[in-house]
Order: C-alpha cells, then structure tokens, then sequence
C-alpha cells in the first residue's frame, strides 16, 4: 500500500531555513541562463539532460553521440512496431531506448517526448500481448514519464480502459493459475508502478467511468469488495481532482467512507480505501473536509498498532488486516494545517500510545509504534520542504492559509518530542529514535537539542548504564548537522560540540566493542563536519566575534590532545587485539578472522581517516609521529592487530601520502631489507617480524601512483627477493605488495582527499 504512495524523494533532513533564499535566486537565473544557451548549442530544448556529462573528457562530442543515436532509436523503434517484429526488433530498441535515458536522460523535445510515450502506450497495450513484452516495454514507458513536470495533462492524455483489461487479463487471469501462461515475478509491481504514472493523464470523465465499471463489485460479505477497492487505490486519479470535485472525488468519497465507518471488523480491503484517501489528502491539501471521518480514521489508526488490550481478561486487541504505518503517517501528514481537527486528534492518539513506547513496555507492536513515529515525522519534513522550497510544476497549489505555519510545525515538534524521548532508550526502538530526532531538530532545533545534550552529558558521567550511553551517543550523532550548524534558534548549540567530542574517548573501550563502535561512529560523524584546526589565537584579530564563537575558538586548542588520547585508546584496542587459534591442528596463520575484529579495524581506520581529511598540516604532523613512535620496533601478528595496525598507517598515507610516505615507507624499507639481506629462498615459515612488516608495506603504498615512484626501485628489489620462498603466508602478502603497487601505478584515483579548510 505504502509503495503507491507519491514519492517526491527530498532528503528527510532537508534544510527548511530561509537564510538562504538570495543565494538560491542566483543559482536559478545561472541555471535558466545555462539552458538557453543549451537550447541555441542543440538546435531543440531538451526536456532533462544529464548535467554532469559536460564534465567528460570527451563532452565535445556527446552532444553529436547523443543526437545521432537518438535518431536512429526513433527511426528504428517506429519500424519495428510498424512490421510488429517484437524480437529482435521490439525488444531490441526499447532496450537501447532505456540505455540512451541512462546515459544522456531525456534528451531530446517534448513533442519527441510525447510521440515516444503515445507509441509505447498504444503499443503495451495492445490485445493479447505477452506477458514478457508488456513487462520489457513497461519499464521503458515508467522511465519516460518518470519526471511528472515535463508534461501536464494539456501536453498528454492516457485513456485509462486499455490499461485496465491489460492488468486485468495478466495479474487475474485462471490461467495463470492453472500454469498455462508464465508471467514474470516483478510484473505485478511494474504494472503498479506504470497505472501510477498515467493516472495524472487520464481524462476529466474517467472516475464517473470507474465508479460504473467497479461499482457491482461493492459487496462488504464478498470478497470482490477487496478486488474493487484494490482497483480504486491504483487507478482512480486524484492528482487533478482539485479542478472539478463534483466530477472526481466527490462521487466516491461520502461512499467508500460509509463503507469503512460500517465495517468496524477490519476488513480485508481496508489499508487499500486507506491508501486511496493518503493520495487524495496529499494532492488536495486543505480541499478535503474530513472533520466527519476524523474520529473514525484515527480509530482504526490506533487499532493497527494491536495493542495488548484486555477487558475481563479477554484480549480485545486487533485481529484483522492491519493498516500500513507509512500510509497513515502520509494520510495524518498531509491533513495537518489550517483549521484542521488533525494535530488535536494525533496529540490525543499520542497521549494515548505514550505508555506503549516505554522502554520497560516491549512487544510485537513495539517494532510498528516506532516505524510510525519515524515515518510521521520523514513525511512531514518533506511537506514543509515541499510547500516552502520546491518548485511547482502543475497540480494543485494549497492556498497560504492551508500551508503549514510555523505554529502548526511547533505543535506537531511538541506532541512527538514525549515518544521519541522514550523511544531512545529503548533497545528495539533507538535507531527510529534518531532518525525522528534528525527530522524533529531540522525543524525546531530549541525544543530538541537542549534535551538530547544534557542526556549525554549525564549518561557520560555514570558508568553503570552502558545501553544509556550507546543510546544516547547515537541520538546525539544523528542530529550532528543540527548541533554543528550555527541557528539562531539555538546558538549555544555550537559551544556543546567539541566538549563533548573530547567527552566520548572513554567510550573507546577494549572490554566494550558495541559501545566502542558507536563511539567511533560518533566521533568520525563530527569529524566530517568540523575542521580540525587550532583557532584559538583567531579571538585576538576578530573582536566582533560572538561569545558563543569566542568559546568554540578557545576549545579548539584541544584538539591536539584530543588526537593523542584518540590514539592511545586505539593503541591499547590494537594490543589487546589477536587472532583466536581455537583448535591445536590449526595454525595461526590459517585461522579465520572474527567479525568483531573485522569491525574493530574497519570501525578505527575510518575514524581516524576522517579525522585526519578534517586536520591543520601541525594535527597531522602530530598523528603521524605518535603512529610513528608507536609501530617503530613493534612486532605483531599479521591476522588480525598487525591488519589494524598498518590500516592506521594507511590512513596517514592516504590523506597527505607525500608527508606519511617520507614518514613510514622508508623505515617499513629498511627493515624488509635488513631482514632478507641473509636470504628467505626456500624458507617455508617466515619470522613473524616480515610477515608484519610485509602487511604495512601492502597498506601504505595504497597512494595515487605519482608519490610511489621515488620509491619504485628498492620495492621492485624487494619482490625479486621474496618471490624465492615457499611460504603460504608469504606468498599471500607478497602479493598483496604487488597488486597494491599496480593498482597504484595504473588506475584512476582521487588526487586529494583531505578537506580544503586543513
């Protein structure tokens, strides 16, 4: 049900702010002023190309590549359909037609746009098609309409009869059934996904024709009521049902809602009328009176959760179909606002369920309460995006008074902070906790963030609650671009960053790897998001600097012992770190690597690479001589701490590879020399001491391949002399130093990949 829904596909976090209106004002005269020089360029004005194509190498002839193979596409598709030559000719150019949308997007005019889509149309819905065919050309004609503010209904008209008795022919067919005719497995979504599309096309007559094809079907004791509702959620268009009521929604709505206040059994066919009324309310914001079915639809919205209700103890509880959490969450989101009954009705249902989300209070229902919450608060910050930043096409434009308010935005922030508080602690219910959250402190950052911090700060001080500090590090990390971001309705926000950033590094535990990955988590999340760089002594030159930025100047003189005490606890993990031999007949050598020690290397190695993209050129100078002084005359296994180990040196390599190179090759050199200076021919067991040392020669030559040429000859030794062993192992790393240097040598990688503010 929730898979019919419209999806617009903004980020859940996505900014709502206005600071920036100037900014994006620009950015749309650069890009209308890019189009029409496009238009002149192409001799047509494409309906949506691909932008970054002109960044190829070989742009200059992609705008002749593209135009050529199109009109080859054309000519050749018309023929094919033309003869009715379905294979090779059919098959073959709808498939080149959907490469050519990969590769160059719809390129080329809108009347080419509509010929293609009129064509495909007739064509899919041909008499007695099979089933492959109609499934190969479907998914060409969804890419094709995909991008709904190319064409409005003035552009294309889609009757909606042919589409129907194909759906119907294939996906209710006894012969199906019965195995004589094979369907593909995905048709069936395919087919939702094409009616989906089309239906913003379809005629202004075309409800009243439903309602007379489907209407006999409307029985509540048989089971073709389930048919016909199934077949009004996926057909009946809404999209344009703003221009005419009367001929659209009006004719089914008191109906269908009739039926559903007289069926309390929950019936089969209910999460589809639903589904059907989450569409209307989204399309029609504020057009549709629902205050006389209010109290009915968040009834049967409290029912899907099946609570365990008991009276005389007799579980009265749900027991029928359950309604889908995302598509109530759409029909709640999208009936908000104005003077809608909605936010009293949700805060009510709130108040109701808040029991339920108590940590202590955990059940089969507890996974679907914390799906809704999640849901509910994703869906509304893609309306508020919606109706503030997108650009409108066509359709139906909700009047100022039936926006959302930064009133009603308030209410709804306030009626969900109580769940989402509880839900954070629970252990089933954390990780929708921090996406609410997310969404919740993008909208009102004040009324989240002061919370969530002194939460941390208090579950950092006590040492017998570990779930509580996982639990709070990861709601905290989730609302990370809140906190770091400067906002004037929370400005103090910034001056928690960095002290609590310094807090965490207990957290990084030998005898606690859950909590030391949420940590490392925690730490490379921030990290991405604030420059590593002492500005402490920037106070003095700026003195109208803020209290607030005065403070976060100052803390940042720590972050030199900050990557210290971060190193030392990585040292200890890395020590204490070893590979388990858990039978006598098996060597160390050929044991398997445990999944926590896979996590603990990938886990520190990222951290401390985001860590080292984000530091000043003195943080890394700092990095570099602590590893340094660290791995110099260590010798560890090769499985599992000496792997950790030389990922750490990676990182150094990685970020600035002349600087970590001159640092660590060099001595990793030495000491492979010196070791088989007296000769490994024919050893079958090499010393401990090469094996590691070949393992942090195959990390930290992983650098683009210009950096490694100083050092190419005396590596190119070095693998003369040891392909003369038989060892297993070394042959395995030996190897690895060569892939890694070929790799190095001939592919294409990132020049830099530290950040440009270190």
């Amino acid at each position: 049900m929730g898979g019919l829904m419209e999806e617009d596909g903004e980020s859940s976090c996505s900014e709502i702010l206005d600071h920036d209106f100037e900014d994006s004002c620009d950015t749309i005269q650069k890009s209308e002023d890019w189009k029409k020089a496009r238009n002149l360029e192409l001799g047509f004005e494409p309906q949506k190309e691909i932008v970054y194509n002109k960044v190829l190498p070989y742009a200059t002839d992609v705008d002749k590549e593209s135009t050529s193979w199109f009109a080859e596409i054309k000519a050749n598709l018309g023929k094919s359909i033309a003869l009715r030559e379905l294979r090779p000719g059919i098959v073959t150019w709808t498939s080149r037609l959907n490469k050519f949308i990969r590769l160059y997007g719809l390129k080329f005019p809108k009347a080419d746009h509509i010929s293609l889509i009129n064509l495909l149309y007739s064509f899919i819905t041909s008499p007695d098609l099979e089933p492959f065919m109609v499934n190969h050309t479907a998914g060409t004609l969804i890419s094709l309409l995909r991008k709904r503010n190319l064409l409005d209904r003035q552009d294309l008209t889609l009757e909606w009869r042919p589409l129907y008795e194909m759906y119907e022919r294939i996906l209710h067919s006894h012969l199906v059934s019965l195995g004589l005719i094979k369907i593909p497995s995905s048709i069936d979504q395919t087919l939702k996904s094409l009616v989906k599309l089309c239906r913003s096309y379809f005629p202004l007559s075309t409800t009243e024709e439903m309602l007379r094809e489907w209407r006999p079907l409307m029985c509540p004791l048989d089971v073709t009521m389930g048919k016909a509702m199934s077949y009004f959620e996926i057909f009946l268009p809404t999209f344009s049902a703003f221009e005419n009521p009367d001929q659209t929604y009006k004719l089914w709505f008191d109906e269908l809602l009739g039926f559903w206040s007289a069926c309390g059994n929950s019936p089969i066919w209910e999460p589809h009328l639903l589904s059907l009324l989450a569409r209307l309310a989204e399309h029609n914001t504020g057009q549709v009176d629902w205050s006389l079915y209010m109290p009915v639809i968040f009834t049967r919205v409290q029912k899907m959760f099946s609570l365990p209700v008991h009276y005389n103890k007799t579980n009265v509880g749900n027991k029928g179909m359950s309604l889908d959490s995302s598509t109530a969450a759409y029909w709640i989101v999208n009936t908000l606002g104005g003077e809608s009954l909605t936010q009293k009705y949700l805060s009510q249902l709130f108040q109701s369920l808040e029991s339920y989300y108590h940590p202590a209070n955990i059940g089969k229902y507890s996974i679907k309460l914390t799906e809704f919450m999640s849901k509910l608060s994703d869906i509304f910050i893609k309306r508020v995006h919606r109706e503030r930043h997108k650009k409108h096409s066509w359709g139906f434009v909700p009047p100022s008074e039936h926006i959302l308010s930064d009133s009603d935005i308030t209410q709804f922030v306030n009626s969900v902070k109580p769940i989402v508080y509880l839900s954070m602690w629970s252990r089933w219910g954390f990780l929708d906790a921090g996406a609410t959250l997310a969404c919740l402190a993008t909208l009102r950052p004040e009324l989240i963030l002061p919370t969530l911090v002194e939460r941390l700060y208090a579950a950092l001080e006590t040492v017998t609650e570990p779930h509580k500090l996982t639990a709070s590090l990861y709601s905290v990390l989730s609302v990370a671009r809140c906190l770091v971001y400067k906002s004037k309705l929370y400005p103090e926000g910034q001056t928690h960053v960095l002290p609590l950033l310094f807090s965490v590094l207990p957290g990084i535990d030998t005898n606690d790897m859950r909590k030391s990955m949420i940590t490392f988590q925690y730490i490379s999340t921030f990290a991405t998001l604030v420059p590593f760089v002492d500005h402490s002594n920037y106070v003095d030159d700026h003195p109208e600097l803020t209290e607030e930025e005065k403070n976060v100047c100052f803390q940042t003189s720590q972050f030199e012992d900050f990557i210290v005490e971060f190193l030392n606890r990585c040292f200890a993990i890395v020590e204490n770190s070893e590979v388990q031999q858990i039978r006598s007949e098996v060597s160390t050598d050929d044991a398997s690597v445990s999944r926590e020690d896979t996590m603990k290397d990938v886990g520190m190695a990222s951290t401390f690479s985001a860590i080292l993209m984000q530091s000043s050129e003195k943080l890394y100078d700092v990095a570099l001589k602590k590893v340094k002084n660290w791995i110099n005359g260590k010798i560890m296994e090769w499985k599992v701490s000496g792997k950790i180990a030389a990922g750490l040196c990676r990182c150094l390599t990685k970020v600035r590879p002349e600087k970590g190179l001159a640092g660590l090759l060099p001595i990793v050199l030495d000491i492979i020399e010196g070791i088989v200076k007296d000769g490994v021919r024919n050893e079958d067991n090499l010393n401990d001491e090469l094996k590691f040392q070949l393992m942090m020669l195959s990390e930290i030559i992983r650098v683009p391949g210009k950096y490694l040429l100083p050092y190419i000859a005396r590596i190119d030794t070095l693998l003369i002399s040891l392909v003369q062993h038989s060892s297993k192992e070394g042959n395995i790393l030996t190897g690895a130093v060569l892939r890694n240097t070929l790799r190095s040598l001939t592919q294409t990688c990132p020049v830099e990949y530290k950040s440009s503010a270190a």
